[in-house]
């Protein structure tokens, strides 16, 4: 399996992502999924890629919700 980064098609997971919908980016609608074709993206590249995600929208540990 390959770490791919892919759009919705239609508003649904393409039918080759076999597990998908990980880690949405905003900024231009893509997710993180698992598929057997597709570019493959190393581990540095989804680093990189939340990274940036992170910088725009940070992903902030609420406190006190219960």
């Amino acid at each position: 399996m390959k770490i791919v980064k892919y759009t919705l098609e239609s508003g649904n997971k393409p039918s080759h992502i076999t597990n998908g919908g990980w880690w949405p980016n905003p900024d231009d609608d893509t997710y993180i999924g698992f598929s057997e074709t597709g570019t493959e993206l190393t581990s540095a590249d989804v680093e990189t890629r939340q990274l940036g995600i992170h910088a725009n929208y940070p992903m902030m540990k609420e406190v006190n919700t219960y």
